[in-house]
């Protein structure tokens, strides 16, 4: 009977996608929509690859990644509270990251609702954390996230323009 009861958790295991889980994030996008002026406009782009301990039914999961993208940078000359010719300039960036999603409770049958909290070490602050929610199906992940850097930008000496809302969308295989 209990081989039997161990077979059974294996196969609910395999059903759901198994322990660790490889992954393609297509999509994080993200901009610093809290800026007290907006002279200086942020924004990134990035598409990565991930491996996750946990499948989506898992009550935790923990994720580490890499995600290259394009950060982009859009600086404002000031004129009597007119804000006039933008300067773009884009760079490339490298986010390396570690997520633990909490399984709050699901939606449906196949799908469930998760919250996460993550760390992220990129060029432009070298400590940034964050948060969010998101929907987690069988291969699917799509959350929407709040992200601030702790430490001084070192691109530019700005402090306050370092917090961002994204989406992140990822298949796992």
């Amino acid at each position: 009977y209990s081989e039997y009861k161990r077979n059974q958790r294996k196969a609910r295991v395999r059903a759901n996608g198994g322990y660790i889980n490889y992954g393609l994030e297509f999509l994080d996008f993200g901009m610093n929509m809290f800026m007290s002026d907006r002279m200086l406009n942020i924004g990134y782009y990035n598409a990565g690859i991930s491996m996750r301990i946990g499948n989506f039914r898992a009550p935790v999961q923990f994720e580490i990644g890499v995600k290259p993208g394009v950060i982009f940078y859009a600086m404002s000359e000031y004129d009597d509270y007119y804000y006039d010719d933008y300067d773009y300039k884009t760079a490339f960036h490298l986010p390396i990251y570690a997520k633990l999603k909490v399984n709050l409770c699901s939606i449906g049958n196949k799908s469930k609702l998760y919250a996460s909290a993550f760390r992220n070490e990129d060029i432009e602050g070298r400590f940034a954390v964050g948060g969010g929610l998101g929907i987690g199906w069988r291969h699917w992940d799509w959350m929407v996230y709040y992200k601030q850097d702790l430490e001084e930008n070192t691109r530019y000496s700005y402090t306050d323009e370092s917090k961002y809302i994204g989406t992140s969308l990822a298949y796992y295989f």
